[in-house]
């Protein structure tokens, strides 16, 4: 009995002793969670508000803010005297909003596609009907159409005027060539991304040219214009640079006119005519076919995009022995009067016979009277009493192979002749196994009209910064004295000779001012020349004593003749004579 009424009572005690220790435990559990709680909320207020608050703050701003990018315009280039050549110009892409539009898509289509198909640049571009439409499916509640690119400004003008709700546009800026095809080769162009320059002066100097971007902060006040927070961008000028090149707009237009009426006439493959202003190396005009135009370039073959006066090499031939004559009187090995004990027929060299050009050989022939002829033998006689090493170093000094740094993209030096051996020597001493650039011959004999001195070709006339106000203007430079201005007054003399009694006496008989020489070189190949196929030049200063242009004048393949006399020679005097007028020249 005493155990049994012990445990009931024992047994109630217990069970309340429990439910005060649980809900002792509750509570505590709760205060604790509370505790965590307060704590956790504490560091996250923390974390937010401190750590992060910077963040969250940019956050906020930008649902009323945005970055927005702001891109200058490409500089522009321009003739020397002021002629805009290459410039940018507004374009547009049309958009269309489908769940804006107010009439059917076929309505609005059938409204913007005539104005469309009217722009030459837009047209091709033109999304068809039923592409537009199937597009126009899939964005009827969100999003845009791109119907067309390339619309020029009265396109976009007429589009706005039409008053159709849901038409979008956007701008970018085209480059374009207000001159179209003039000096294609020389400006080069942009490419169709408008990322970069390609080739010429766009190439070459693509850094001075290419434009310049920033970014800053704007907001929209109420959806009217926006308020820009970088107040100093609006004074900005992110524009690239400006440039002016040494060409003269009437010069070239003259070069170019005059070369498309020799080609046609002559029947040449190709053609290049250069006027270069000897005393400081400008060159006033450059002008080549066939060419291409630098804003539709993609529809030209590539071959067409390099300058061929500046990258294309040949043997240049007879034109080249000015240089060699130079070179003979400089050392003091030859004359005027020297006579050539050595012409009296073919030069046998090696196991090689080499002849003139017209197979005529002219006994006590003088130098005058050879440069005259333009006798091969008597061009070799002066490479004997020379010396392959002395004739070495004044082609160096000429500038044979060396680059030409113009300021274009193409522009690389060509190879040195390596090989010098008796028939190289001689061979070379009449234009044939050394290779150049018509630029190149153009440096050199310029050293001639200019008392010796070969001055360093350029094109570029200045640059001026928008952003600074600097104008960056090249000066003239002399390269070296290549000849004594005695030995470049003789060798002017004598081809001033050259042109009044020489293969083109019949053009330059009347005419004592013009110093030059004719040149008919063979096309070589792989596995010698080309038969029936020459190139046909002449290169040539006046007045002779005091020179005002040097000029250059060359034929790829002409069909009427092979003849540089029949060809080239008469091209030079027909634009030397409007050059006459231009310089003053009596």
């Amino acid at each position: 009995m005493k155990n049994s009424t012990l445990r009931p009572r024992y047994g109630k005690r217990s069970a309340a002793n429990n439910e005060t220790a649980i809900l002792n435990s509750r509570e505590k559990i709760i205060l604790w969670l509370a505790l965590a709680a307060f704590f956790l909320l504490l560091a996250r207020y923390f974390y937010l508000q401190i750590v992060r608050g910077n963040y969250y703050k940019q956050v906020a701003q930008n649902q009323y803010q945005q970055l927005v990018n702001y891109q200058g315009e490409r500089g522009k280039i321009y003739t020397s005297d002021g002629n805009l050549l290459v410039g940018n110009h507004q374009i547009y892409q049309l958009y269309i909003e489908p769940k804006s539009l107010e009439q059917s898509f076929e309505q609005v289509y059938s409204l913007v596609s005539p104005i469309i198909l009217a722009d030459p640049e837009a047209s091709a571009s033109l999304k068809p009907l039923g592409t537009a439409l199937s597009q126009v499916a899939e964005k009827q509640t969100r999003g845009i159409v791109s119907l067309a690119r390339g619309l020029n400004q009265d396109s976009h003008d007429a589009l706005q005027a039409l008053n159709i709700k849901g038409l979008q546009f956007e701008t970018s800026l085209r480059r374009f060539y207000s001159e179209k095809t003039m000096a294609a080769q020389t400006l080069g162009f942009l490419s169709k991304d408008n990322n970069s320059g390609r080739y010429g002066i766009e190439g070459g100097l693509n850094k001075e040219l290419e434009s310049k971007n920033s970014q800053t902060l704007v907001t929209v006040d109420g959806g009217k214009n926006p308020i820009y927070f970088n107040d100093n961008l609006l004074t900005q000028n992110l524009d690239g640079r400006d440039v002016y090149l040494t060409i003269r707009k009437d010069i070239q237009i003259l070069l170019e006119d005059s070369l498309a009426e020799a080609m046609r006439k002559y029947g040449a493959a190709r053609g290049e005519i250069i006027v270069m202003e000897p005393k400081t190396g400008k060159i006033l005009g450059l002008a080549t076919s066939p060419s291409y135009d630098p804003e539709r370039y993609y529809e030209y073959d590539a071959s067409l995009y390099k300058n061929p006066a500046i990258v294309d090499l040949y043997e240049p031939g007879s034109t080249f022995k000015v240089l060699t004559v130079a070179a003979g009187i400089d050392s003091g090995v030859i004359s005027p009067d020297t006579v050539c004990t050595k012409c009296s027929g073919p030069r046998v060299i090696d196991k090689y016979t080499i002849r003139t050009w017209d197979d005529v050989y002219h006994p006590g022939i003088n130098m005058t009277e050879a440069l005259e002829k333009s006798d091969n033998t008597a061009m070799i006689f002066i490479t004997d009493l020379l010396g392959g090493e002395r004739l070495k170093k004044y082609l160096r000094n000429f500038g044979i192979g060396e680059k030409l740094n113009l300021g274009t993209q193409e522009d690389v030096p060509s190879n040195f002749p390596s090989d010098w051996g008796p028939v190289e020597i001689a061979t070379r001493a009449f234009g044939q196994g050394v290779s150049l650039s018509s630029l190149q011959l153009m440096r050199a004999v310029g050293a001639i009209a200019n008392e010796g001195k070969m001055m360093q070709p350029y094109l570029v006339e200045k640059a001026v910064d928008g952003a600074t106000g600097e104008i960056f203007t090249t000066q003239p430079a002399m390269m070296r004295q290549v000849i004594s201005s005695e030995t470049a007054a003789t060798v002017s003399k004598m081809m001033q000779q050259a042109a009044q009694h020489g293969e083109a006496q019949y053009v330059y008989k009347n005419t004592e001012i013009i110093a030059g020489k004719t040149g008919t070189a063979q096309i070589a190949n792989a596995g010698g020349y080309e038969d029936n196929a020459t190139i046909a030049s002449f290169i040539g200063f006046a007045p002779y004593d005091d020179p005002k242009f040097l000029m250059f004048v060359k034929f790829e393949r002409p069909q009427s003749s092979p003849w540089a006399a029949e060809t080239a020679a008469p091209t030079f005097k027909e634009i030397a004579e409007k050059l006459f007028v231009i310089f003053n020249i009596n």
